[in-house]
C-alpha cells in the first residue's frame, strides 16, 4: 500500500484527484481532520497481523504440497 497526501486545494490539485479516483486500484480517502498512522488505517481496512498473516501463509503452503 502506497499513501499519497495532496495538501492543496488548488485547481490542479483538485484536477490531479480526479484523475486519480479513475484509476481502478486506487481507493480515496478523505481526511476527517484526525491523522492516524498508516499502520491504523491499515488494520482499519482489515489488514491482517503478523501472526495471522504468518499462520496462513504456513497453511497455503503446507496445502499446496501436500502428496
Amino acid at each position: 500500500m502506497t499513501t499519497v497526501i495532496i495538501e492543496d486545494n488548488s485547481p490542479q490539485a483538485e484536477r490531479l484527484l480526479d484523475y486519480i479516483r479513475t484509476l481502478p486500484f486506487v481507493t480515496v480517502v478523505k481526511d476527517n481532520g484526525t491523522r492516524q498512522s498508516v499502520w491504523e488505517t491499515a488494520i482499519a481496512e482489515g489488514t491482517v497481523s503478523l501472526e495471522e498473516f504468518d499462520a496462513r501463509f504456513k497453511e497455503a503452503i503446507t496445502n499446496a504440497y501436500k502428496a
